[in-house]
């Protein structure tokens, strides 16, 4: 850009200044670059910048652009100016909805129990909703994303919704009632089958307790998985104990992951637990259950870093 120009532009700017401090009253705070002016100095300013119609009247040489330019300025309305740089994204980007069965929700088969999950919603990196089931009569299973609807049970990460007030549900004795249970292939279509028990106490955390043999419909053995409640461990972790433990499954024909992080222990001071599986501190585990698209992962405590600190990783 050549010199000429850029002057102009630098005057162009100083006019606007100029221009927006004629518009409004100016007290003693008001400033431009950090100086302060009074009435006075910002009329001068003023005189000094914008050429009088005298002068242009006089023949006096002034650049005609720089005099369009003003007359703009001065037809346009008042005006704020935001940089681009300080704009927050307000758009709220809508979760992905995927169904148990089908593509739709006139495939999914319609919830057997009251306290049957409808919906099972996943907060652990991008949020998705799994459709479940129905809910009979007509009613609506919660789109919520948030556990303050009265129809939710929170575990961790996760979110299971159900048709009916979650309040209804009695509270878990630690160690002894089956929060819920699980039945893979025991619903219509062969659809998983979610059922809540009781609830567990606010922090703390659901288990697996046990798991049992029963017969499908079709006549295929199964397993119905039980889980229990627990509080969460206040043990400190020990050196090179893992702190929390991932089950990542590959959901078929998905792109989605289901990871579910258990913690084990806490770390010591000035340390972390890894929060994903993808984070620093994380680490595969040797079991990797292929075959059914489960992988393992174990995360160990991690000193913590400020957040302008590189982190390095080891790449195998």
């Amino acid at each position: 850009m050549r010199l000429g120009r850029t002057m102009e532009v630098a005057q162009l700017w100083l006019l606007t200044m100029a221009l927006s401090l004629t518009r409004q009253v100016c007290s003693a705070s008001d400033s431009l670059l950090g100086m302060e002016f009074d009435d006075e100095t910002g009329e001068e300013l003023l005189k000094a910048l914008v050429p009088s119609t005298s002068s242009l009247s006089s023949g006096v040489n002034v650049d005609n652009s720089i005099v369009a330019d003003l007359q703009l300025l001065g037809d346009m309305p008042d005006t704020t100016i935001v940089l681009i740089g300080d704009q927050k994204k307000e758009t709220k980007k809508e979760p992905l909805v995927v169904y148990q069965i089908g593509k739709s929700e006139a495939d999914l088969p319609e919830c057997q129990d009251k306290a049957e999950v409808c919906s099972k919603v996943d907060l652990y990196g991008d949020p998705w909703v799994e459709r479940q089931c129905r809910c009979p009569s007509g009613r609506t299973c919660s789109r919520s994303l948030h556990a303050d609807d009265g129809h939710t049970i929170v575990d961790k990460t996760r979110q299971y919704k159900l048709c009916e007030p979650v309040k209804r549900l009695p509270v878990c004795r630690y160690f002894k009632d089956v929060t819920w249970t699980i039945a893979p292939g025991a619903g219509p279509r062969n659809s998983t089958v979610q059922k809540m028990h009781c609830r567990c106490r606010p922090g703390s955390v659901a288990y697996l307790v046990k798991r049992h043999h029963h017969m499908l419909p079709s006549g295929n053995p199964a397993f119905i998985y039980s889980f229990a409640c627990s509080p969460q461990s206040r043990m400190r972790c020990q050196p090179k104990e893992p702190c929390r433990l991932f089950t990542v499954h590959k959901k078929t024909n998905s792109p989605l992951e289901d990871v579910n992080a258990s913690p084990l222990c806490q770390c010591p001071k000035a340390h972390r637990c890894p929060r994903r599986h993808t984070d620093p501190g994380s680490l595969p585990s040797s079991y990797y259950g292929d075959s059914h698209g489960v992988k393992i992962y174990s995360g160990h405590c991690v000193p913590v870093r400020h957040t302008n600190e590189p982190v390095y990783t080891l790449v195998k």
